[in-house]
């Protein structure tokens, strides 16, 4: 195998691993990292008394993976940097020897070996999330990615409750995103035929206010095809999918193809939503 291409290969679980971390999600990081329970109560211990950190470039993880691949060594360190760009914590990472079970695909056993908090950062206290899942403001910091997934973690319902209406923006903004990775991954057929579609007739009005002009449209669109008084009704989307004609199964391929071309980016808008109206996403 090139190193190159185990270096990437290394980078992108060591940076899908740092991701999950980032955002509050240390059984999904656990999934994907081996034997490292001490590496992770580490984590937890540096990462709650430090200033809330930004993910790490790409090109960061990247250079740093394949600079250790590239000198025969099994370990590197990530730097992680606060609002200000001062680095106050690092991670180290192992990893065994790849193996190639598929092809161009190598496999790693990665640990997270350790996690220490670098010398002269002040103590600081880690604030939890309010009662109405409003994020601490200095938390939402990062990337738009882990700024809006670490926002969606302090909301007191997520997955869970999606047969409920939503209560807020904050839920109404997860289940947009929500709506629109499960539309992204399966088309508007698996859309209305999931919970994700028990949103879709707040869906428009909510991606207006947004910004999500074009996304909106197509939703309103595809809503046609079904009995509006209905259509938070999950059972009832099904039975009407079942019972629409092959036109309008044709006519829905058609608008998700639609969908797929639409140049919004969804994320970006929320971030931007966020922020012109922070008191009901913050405290």
């Amino acid at each position: 195998m090139e190193a190159d291409a185990v270096a990437q290969s290394l980078a992108f679980r060591i940076d899908s691993i740092l991701y999950s971390l980032l955002v509050g999600r240390p059984t999904d990081a656990a999934l994907q990292a081996d034997g490292d329970e001490a590496g992770f109560a580490q984590w937890a211990a540096v990462v709650a008394t430090v200033p809330p950190v930004l993910d790490p470039a790409w090109d960061e993880v990247s250079t740093s993976a394949t600079d250790a691949v590239r000198s025969g060594v099994r370990a590197t360190a990530i730097a992680l940097r606060d609002a200000s760009g001062a680095p106050v914590m690092s991670v180290e990472f192992g990893w065994t020897d790849p193996v190639e079970i598929v092809p161009g695909m190598p496999e790693f056993g990665v640990t997270v070996r350790a996690a220490t908090r670098h010398d002269g950062v002040p103590l600081c206290t880690t604030r939890s999330p309010d009662a109405a899942g409003r994020l601490p403001n200095e938390q939402f910091v990062g990337s738009p990615g882990v700024r809006l997934a670490r926002l969606f973690a302090a909301l007191p319902a997520g997955f869970d409750d999606l047969e409920r209406p939503p209560a807020s923006d904050g839920e109404r903004a997860f289940r947009l995103q929500y709506a629109d990775a499960d539309i992204h991954n399966g088309g508007f057929h698996q859309f209305y035929s999931n919970s994700s579609g028990n949103f879709a007739g707040q869906f428009p009005d909510f991606a207006d206010r947004v910004g999500a002009t074009a996304k909106s449209s197509l939703i309103r669109t595809a809503n046609g095809m079904f009995d509006p008084l209905n259509l938070h009704d999950r059972n009832e989307r099904i039975a009407t999918l079942d019972t629409l004609p092959e036109t309008a199964h044709e006519r829905l391929d058609e608008l998700t193809n639609s969908y797929y071309g639409i140049d919004e980016d969804l994320t970006g808008l929320l971030v931007g939503f966020i922020e012109r109206s922070p008191d009901d996403f913050l405290c």
